[in-house]
């Protein structure tokens, strides 16, 4: 979308920034990886700041940011542009927790598309898949999978695991033809 802050992007009066950090309201820990915002002192609570290396290096070289700060058995993993992240923490937590064997938790919307980015992950694949890769400089996300030993999929409706990639889906989410970024 050109470079724009697409976390920064409002929708319904919020940011998605602020909608994902909402969603994730009581958890110990809230990382944002990117750049930082003049967003960030109004979120309402604490938030960690990391960026990722090389800055903008994609997934992940974003969870690859942030799994150092992470002090807990489970990460909850969700894309700063979600159109609505608020069911999806509960699902994925309960998902996992109810399947000890499994690594991961991933959202998979109605029409069968893994969402990397909305997940729960036991911190320790993370690290393991992670320590497994030469480089992680240009690897698409969903390569990531593909180190992660025992994936559990969540079926979750398409609204909830649609993302923001381009000006239409914006234009989508906000309900109408032609909106301006």
């Amino acid at each position: 979308m050109g470079g724009i802050d697409k976390p920064g992007l409002e929708l319904d009066g919020r940011t998605l920034r602020a909608r994902v950090v909402e969603a994730v309201a009581g958890a110990d820990t809230v990382l944002l990886v990117g750049p930082p915002s003049d967003e960030d002192a109004a979120l309402g609570r604490d938030v960690v700041r990391v960026r990722e290396e090389p800055p903008f290096g994609g997934p992940l070289a974003a969870l690859a940011a942030a799994v150092p700060h992470v002090d807990r058995d489970v990460m909850l993993v969700l894309a700063a542009d979600l159109v609505h992240p608020d069911a999806l923490p509960a699902a994925l937590l309960a998902a996992l927790d109810a399947a000890p064997q499994a690594e991961a938790a991933v959202a998979v919307d109605d029409a069968g598309q893994r969402q990397w980015l909305a997940a729960a992950y036991r911190t320790s694949a993370v690290r393991r898949a992670l320590a497994s890769l030469d480089g992680i400089d240009g690897i698409e996300g969903h390569r990531f999978g593909d180190l992660v030993d025992l994936l559990l999929p969540v079926d979750v409706p398409r609204a909830d695991a649609r993302d923001i990639d381009t000006p239409d889906d914006l234009a989508r989410a906000r309900g109408a033809g032609d909106t301006p970024l």
